[in-house]
């Protein structure tokens, strides 16, 4: 389609999948459910709609060279690099500031490279459904259909009905909700009014870029200039405000529809949901090795990933995680608190 980009976003520091996930090998670059990483799985989902110049990455410096050799396919030009993290609003401005260089007609597709999409075909019809609906001036965020009442993600409420598209209904958008508690989620379930918000936006360059200059004029002055120069300067880099694109523009965006699809969407950010992700054996256990199968002896629904031979005896609910340098053991339902662990150095651990 002319005119029409993917930008992925391939980074992050994927703190809640340590020890396997580290800042130098973040989530998009990991096998998780198959033998491809992430990034790999992502490129491929869309190469039907997307031809190898028209998909972009947002990155960091140092992880180009690794996602380059993941698909080759992708011209070197067409990474834009963080020389340092300054959340999402400046990662995702840098992206579309510099399309926007190559091509001011652009209508481009925000997408993560770290999430499990089983139903191929149904996000491309619904990427070309939200093109249609960007052409006309909207930022489109794609909703996932919820399948359960869930408190680790945010959701988008549907108001009236804007029109019809490709098979798609698009709603006016009445607002974010950030994940709430389990009352509140149940009760967004209850009205079928609410999509999870998978972070899938879609909007023409110039709607987001209007955006970004009345909503955050110093930021939209210092990318315009980095994406005219073709290169950031890590001085003027380090002076952007490090603030996420759903507080920076998201949340006072003045038009947005929502499309609600059902695509068997999986956000496998933490060992707990890829517990969920991972077939079981008849007593619920689950595992990913790189050696023999791990022995299991009196062991329920626990999660072992290992790099070697693992004998499991007597246990219950763990997820039991083994790297050649790390060694992680938790209850399943402490999986969320990791995140606090791997932000330091590991020996300090």
């Amino acid at each position: 389609m002319k005119h029409f980009y993917a930008l992925l976003l391939a980074g992050g520091r994927g703190s809640r999948l340590w020890p396997v996930s580290r800042p130098d090998r973040p989530k998009p670059l990991l096998s998780l459910t198959e033998k491809r990483s992430l990034f790999q799985i992502t490129a491929e989902r869309i190469q039907e709609l997307f031809a190898p110049d028209q998909i972009y990455v947002v990155t960091q410096r140092d992880l180009k060279n690794p996602l380059m050799q993941d698909v080759p396919a992708i011209p070197p030009q067409n990474y834009f690099c963080e020389p340092c993290s300054r959340d999402t609003a400046p990662a995702m401005g840098l992206g579309i500031f510099s399309i926007a260089q190559h091509d001011p007609d652009a209508i481009i597709a925000i997408l993560p490279s770290d999430h499990i999409i089983e139903q191929t075909d149904t996000l491309l019809e619904a990427l070309r459904a939200a093109c249609h609906v960007a052409q006309q001036g909207s930022i489109v965020v794609l909703g996932v259909s919820p399948t359960y009442s869930a408190t680790e993600y945010g959701y988008i409420k549907q108001g009236e009905i804007l029109c019809e598209t490709n098979g798609f209904n698009v709603y006016q958008a009445q607002g974010f909700v950030e994940k709430p508690d389990r009352a509140a989620a149940e009760a967004f379930i209850s009205t079928g009014r609410y999509s999870w918000d998978a972070g899938l936006v879609i909007a023409s360059a110039r709607t987001l870029i209007r955006e970004f200059e009345r909503q955050q004029p110093t930021m939209a002055q210092t990318l315009k200039a980095i994406a005219a120069s073709n290169s950031p300067i890590d001085e003027i880099w380090a002076t952007l405000e490090s603030i996420s694109f759903d507080y920076a523009i998201m949340e006072h965006a003045a038009q947005i529809a929502v499309i609600p699809v059902d695509m068997g969407w999986q956000d496998i950010g933490s060992w707990a949901a890829i517990y969920k992700t991972l077939p079981k054996d008849t007593h619920g256990n689950a595992s990913i090795t790189t050696a023999q199968p791990p022995i299991l002896i009196n062991t329920q629904r626990s999660l072992i990933w290992s790099e070697r031979l693992v004998v499991a005896l007597g246990i219950e609910d763990l997820i039991i995680v083994d790297t050649p340098d790390a060694l992680l053991i938790c209850k399943r339902d402490h999986a969320q608190h990791i995140r606090y662990f791997a932000s330091n150095d590991v020996k300090r651990i």
